[in-house]
């Protein structure tokens, strides 16, 4: 799978969004339960949506801070797998 060319297409197509939308889950098994959704920005760079879902939700019912880190940490991952080829 080419990621770069997965998220170049993700940012300009709704239909090449839901795809990876519905591809990333899978790639990524970790963050599957977390429900997170991909936001490419026109003007470059990424945007990961965490939905306000339980197992999102800390004892106080706020965004628990290992979802936010993990929605960090998949939107770092993949803007680098964005600018870099992992083939080369």
């Amino acid at each position: 799978m080419n990621v770069p060319r997965l998220l170049d297409r993700a940012r300009h197509s709704g239909i090449a969004r839901r795809w990876a939308n519905l591809l990333l889950p899978f790639i990524i098994p970790f963050n599957r339960p977390h429900g997170f959704r991909l936001v490419p920005l026109k003007e470059g760079g990424i945007t990961v949506e965490v939905p306000y879902w339980r197992i999102n939700r800390n004892h106080i019912r706020g965004i628990h801070a290992c979802a936010l880190a993990t929605a960090a940490e998949m939107c770092s991952g993949l803007s680098v797998l964005e600018r870099l080829d992992p083939k080369e």
